[in-house]
């Protein structure tokens, strides 16, 4: 169990930018709409997909994966890992014209429960100490707040997206059920804030989760942006998060926490690629020895 002299940082600080809500259309297309021909030619990670002859099932596994996502929220131990990131910027060529690589202690803590739902999550140094990553001055975008992805199949927050159950799939080895989803752009309570240089807007998302048939844990989740009407923000964010089983030697609790992670965002005519690898599991103890300042937020995907 690791104990660091650390104590939780507070709210996000206040960047000097004015943050932006983009409008989005009241028919917007997404891809509980899209016909499954599209979906799969669109969505390479279907491939294998038995599509659902019916919606009869969806109800049953929302409740079911709401379950779980509710008890992983309300039972979290804090954690810390080590993440590597690789982090490229694919330019006008097609080529990689720079890339860098950089480690991290990686921080999930638990919300207080008068807080909004989520978990807070940050980067520090082997010793606790809050750090930025490097590369930003640079034009790298740094993302983070893959733990909290699931968020979305939580009970509180379903009303905000729409749903549609594609089907089945093998992933893994495991038998999965395909669900798709959609933020509703007049009630979605959770965005993404995209903050870069003078930019700062806030961003719905659609993507799609495959759940384990069995246990009803979420074993992959794809988010994609939601299509908006403004020429503002990245055109593309397309996030890919892989979620491996975790036991910890100090707890007999099961996780089911992000083991690798890749982002795609396609900003100004530059796609940039982040890739994070997660290991070394441990329960994280909050000491109240020393306080550091919190750490800015990064740019989050």
């Amino acid at each position: 169990m690791a104990r660091l002299p650390i104590q939780r940082p507070p709210g996000p600080q206040l960047v000097q930018q004015e943050t932006r809500a983009l409008t989005y259309a009241p028919d917007i297309r997404s891809v509980v709409t899209w016909p499954i021909a599209e979906l799969l030619k669109a969505i390479p990670e279907l491939k294998g997909l038995k599509p659902a002859e019916s919606q009869d099932e969806l109800p049953g596994i929302l409740q079911k994966v709401g379950e779980n996502v509710r008890a992983f929220f309300e039972n979290f131990p804090n954690t810390v890992s080590v993440e590597n990131v690789s982090t490229a910027r694919l330019g006008w060529n097609a080529g990689y014209s720079e890339s860098i690589g950089q480690k991290f202690q990686y921080l999930a803590l638990a919300r207080p429960l008068n807080q909004s739902a989520g978990l807070d999550e940050y980067r520090t140094t082997t010793k606790g100490k809050p750090v930025e990553p490097g590369g930003l001055a640079g034009g790298y975008f740094i993302t983070k707040g893959f733990v909290s992805t699931p968020l979305h199949f939580l009970p509180s927050r379903q009303a905000d997206s729409t749903f549609r159950y594609l089907g089945r799939q093998e992933v893994n080895k495991r038998q999965a059920y395909v669900v798709a989803f959609a933020q509703r752009p007049s009630v979605a309570r959770s965005v993404e804030r995209f903050s870069f240089e003078e930019i700062a807007v806030l961003l719905l998302v659609q993507g799609i989760a495959w759940i384990d048939s069995s246990t009803y844990e979420v074993l992959h989740m794809r988010t994609d942006l939601l299509p908006h009407k403004e020429e503002i923000g990245p055109t593309r964010v397309t996030t890919e998060v892989e979620f491996e089983e975790v036991h910890f030697k100090e707890s007999h609790q099961v996780l089911w926490l992000p083991r690798e992670v890749v982002v795609r965002t396609d900003w100004r005519g530059y796609t940039y690629l982040n890739k994070h690898r997660y290991s070394n599991f441990r329960l994280f103890v909050v000491g109240t020895e020393e306080k550091v300042k919190a750490p800015h937020d990064a740019p989050s995907g």
